[in-house]
């Protein structure tokens, strides 16, 4: 799909190691935005742009809803990287509506939108991601047993442990929909 870009920023590498294998199964275009000066919209009928979830925003998602007019008449679509399950609605309405807080109402109206599980490996989080995940398990630690949520369980479960959630094939619907489009 050489008018196919996939677009990414990835902090940790989850969302890097789904843009890659996107990017391959569509031999789409592969830029990552931390080295991507200039972007040339000119070039592409399919934008993918993928970002971790950080404190419930997507990562670097401005690079979108700033360029809405260059992406007018486009395919875009927007795949999410996190800890926590998108198949569980509650979880996939939250980040619908921190995409609907970040993005014009004309171009998430037309976006195409796409949910992966992560991973975590604490030993590479920043200062910052370390403490917030630090108050994030306390303020869960304070509340009783049986009022925690399943995500609320996980994290404790998991604090402090290298988490790898990635599942290529959960990509399979957002490449057959691309490989659609032609």
């Amino acid at each position: 799909m050489a008018n196919t870009a996939v677009v990414f920023k990835s902090n940790y590498g989850a969302t890097r190691k789904y843009a890659m294998h996107i990017a391959h199964a569509l031999e789409a275009e592969l830029l990552d935005m931390d080295r991507v000066k200039k972007f040339d919209f000119a070039k592409y009928d399919t934008v993918i742009y993928g970002g971790g979830i950080y404190a419930g925003k997507v990562n670097g998602i401005k690079f979108i809803s700033s360029n809405a007019e260059n992406l007018a008449g486009k395919t875009v679509i927007i795949f999410t990287t996190g800890l926590a399950d998108p198949t569980v609605a509650k979880n996939a309405k939250d980040i619908l509506k921190s995409l609907n807080k970040s993005l014009p109402k004309e171009l998430m109206s037309k976006v195409h939108i796409y949910n992966f599980q992560g991973g975590l490996d604490y030993s590479k989080l920043s200062f910052l991601h370390k403490r917030v995940m630090s108050m994030v398990k306390k303020s869960i630690e304070k509340k009783c047993e049986d009022e925690r949520t399943d995500n609320e369980k996980g994290i404790l479960e998991s604090y402090g442990k290298n988490l790898d959630l990635t599942d290529m094939a959960t990509a399979s619907p957002l490449i057959d929909y691309v490989k659609g489009l032609k």
